[in-house]
């Protein structure tokens, strides 16, 4: 269901979308190429050691990332063979940070597990907030879960923004107690392309609220879009693909 809402979403838009599967991406990473954003939505915590190659690749050639979910780039997996003889028809888990998986590069931020918060502004600034009337402080409640990323952040990309931040608590309303803070990030690739980490599983519960839709247990604040979230995200979108790669 993390996916459904901005799939909704981006029909009322009119963007030109096109959807692949994981397994796509694996067995065929020059199909990245073809797109102006590649999008990883809600929750692609598993990926094959391929799959995040050619993901790499494909913001190192000019290609915008949007990361818009929560731990995502954090368990490694093999594909297996069928008992038939058909490639890629099981799947083996490898352990988590496993192989060459750099979740901090490629993101922004590290990929974590269970952590929930209100999204806190802190650099209404920045172009991506342009529109939405946010002012540093102001709260998207409970949008941060079902898991998350945040610190440490990347070093390497020196133009990263924490565009939000903040500390997160577990699933029963108590302070994390290793005080781990989640953190939206967006940073510019060598080639003049975006990465944008939105840092939550959630950010898509409120890009639209299509029939069918069900909100996350004890969560009240989904059953409506938010119009800053679609705003920003708009935003992000609009100049992914409006880039000129150098």
């Amino acid at each position: 269901m993390t996916e459904f809402p901005l799939s909704f979403w981006f029909e009322k838009e009119g963007f030109d979308v096109s959807y692949i599967s994981q397994i796509d991406v694996h067995e065929n990473g020059p199909t990245l190429l073809r797109s102006k954003v590649y999008l990883s939505v809600g929750h692609d915590e598993y990926l094959t050691e391929e799959c995040y190659q050619n993901i790499v690749k494909a913001r190192d050639a000019g290609v915008n990332l949007a990361f818009l979910g929560g731990n995502a780039v954090s368990g490694r997996v093999e594909l297996l063979t069928g008992t038939d003889g058909r490639p890629n028809r099981g799947m083996r888990y490898t352990g988590y940070e496993s192989g060459n998986f750099d979740d901090i590069d490629l993101l922004g931020a590290k990929s974590y597990g269970v952590g929930l918060a209100d999204w806190v502004c802190t650099a209404p600034d920045h172009w991506a907030y342009e529109g939405t009337g946010m002012k540093k402080g102001d709260v998207v409640p409970q949008l941060v879960g079902w898991e998350y990323h945040g610190p440490p952040l990347a070093e390497n990309h020196k133009d990263l923004v924490v565009l939000a931040e903040g500390p997160v608590t577990n699933y029963n309303g108590v302070p994390n107690q290793r005080k781990r803070t989640y953190a939206t990030t967006i940073y510019t690739a060598p080639k003049g392309n975006y990465v944008f980490n939105a840092a939550t599983c959630w950010w898509n519960k409120v890009m639209s609220a299509p029939p069918g839709y069900i909100n996350p247990p004890y969560i009240n604040h989904f059953k409506e879009g938010d119009a800053r979230i679609q705003r920003i995200t708009k935003n992000i979108l609009d100049r992914m693909i409006s880039v000129q790669i150098k």
